[in-house]
C-alpha cells in the first residue's frame, strides 16, 4: 500500500493506492477544505457508475470527500480552483476499463459545509444516489440522473433563496422529498423515459413554481392538502390523474387556491408520458 498526504492551503489531501496485482485495482483518494472564503462554493460532482450520497458537514469543514474507487473500471475526478471557488469531484468511466464489481466500482462520499453558500450540479449517470441537502444554504441546485436511481432530500429548510432547482432525468428514476424545505424560486422537471416523484411538503416560505417536461416517463406530484396548487397542462397522448382538482377554465386548481397562503403553480407539458397530481 502506498499513501501520500498533502497539506495545501488549508487542504488535506490523501491517496491511498492499493499495490497492483491481479485481484487488487482498489484505491482512496480523501480530500477536506475548511479555510475556504463565504462566497458562493461551486460544485460539479460527477459520478458516472457506482453509489454516490451527499450530506451536511458536522463540523466546520467546508467540503469532505471520501472517494473508494476501482482503478480498472473508473479514474477519479478531483480539482480545486481558488480563483473561481469551484470544486470538481466524482470519477468517470474509464475507456476500455473493465470491473468485476460492476456498478459497485466506485463508491464517493461527500459532505458540504454551512459556513457558505452552494451552487451544486450533481449529474449521477448510472450511480445510485442519496442527496440529503437540509438545511444546506444551496442558492442553486441541478441533478441529473441517467441509468440509476437518484433521491433528493430536504428534511430542513434552506436557510438561503434558491434561485432554480432543475431535476433531469433519462430511464431512471428521480425521488424528492420535502421540497418546501428548498426553498426555491422555480423548480424545472425534465423526464424522458424515466420516472419522478416530488413530494412538496415542507415548510413554504414563499410561492413557487413547477414548469414540467415528460416525453415518455411519468410525473407524479404530491401536494399537501394546505398548499394550494394550480396546473395547467400541454398533452399530446399523455394521461392524466387530478384527484381532488377541479376544472376552472383551461386549468385544474385546489379548492383552497383563493385563501391558501402558499400557492404553487405547475406548468406541464407532457407526450406519451403521464402526469399524476396527488392531494393529501
Amino acid at each position: 500500500m502506498r499513501t501520500r498526504v498533502e497539506v495545501l492551503f488549508g487542504a488535506v489531501l490523501v491517496v491511498a493506492a492499493a499495490a497492483q496485482s491481479p485481484a487488487q485495482g482498489w484505491q482512496t483518494l480523501s480530500v477536506e477544505r475548511s479555510k475556504l472564503p463565504t462566497q458562493d462554493l461551486s460544485v460539479l460532482v460527477r459520478h458516472d457508475v457506482g453509489q454516490l450520497s451527499i450530506r451536511p458537514a458536522r463540523d466546520s469543514v467546508r467540503y469532505r470527500a471520501n472517494l473508494r474507487y476501482d482503478g480498472r473500471a473508473v479514474e477519479p475526478i478531483y480539482r480545486y480552483a481558488d480563483d473561481s471557488a469551484a470544486l470538481r469531484i466524482g470519477t468517470r468511466e474509464r475507456q476500455g476499463g473493465k470491473s468485476g464489481e460492476g456498478r459497485r466500482s466506485s463508491n464517493l462520499e461527500l459532505s458540504l459545509g454551512t459556513s457558505g453558500t452552494l451552487a451544486l450540479d450533481v449529474r449521477a449517470g448510472a450511480a445510485e444516489a442519496l442527496l440529503d441537502l437540509g438545511g444546506l444554504p444551496i442558492t442553486a441546485l441541478a441533478v441529473s440522473s441517467g441509468a440509476s436511481d437518484t433521491r433528493v432530500r430536504f428534511d430542513r429548510p434552506n436557510p438561503v433563496r434558491m434561485k432554480s432547482l432543475t431535476l433531469s432525468t433519462g430511464a431512471a428514476s428521480i425521488t424528492a422529498e420535502r421540497l418546501g424545505n428548498a426553498n426555491a424560486d422555480e423548480i424545472v422537471v425534465r423526464s424522458a423515459v424515466g420516472e419522478i416523484d416530488l413530494d412538496l411538503s415542507g415548510t413554504w416560505q414563499n410561492d413557487t413554481e413547477v414548469r414540467a417536461e415528460v416525453t415518455l416517463g411519468t410525473l407524479t406530484i404530491r401536494v399537501p392538502s394546505d398548499l394550494a396548487v394550480h396546473v395547467e397542462t400541454s398533452r399530446v397522448l399523455a394521461g392524466l390523474s387530478h384527484e381532488g382538482l377541479e376544472k376552472r377554465g383551461s386549468a385544474y386548481v385546489s379548492d383552497n387556491w383563493d385563501t391558501a397562503k402558499r400557492k404553487v403553480r405547475i406548468y406541464a407539458q407532457t407526450v406519451v408520458g403521464y402526469l399524476k397530481i396527488e392531494r393529501r
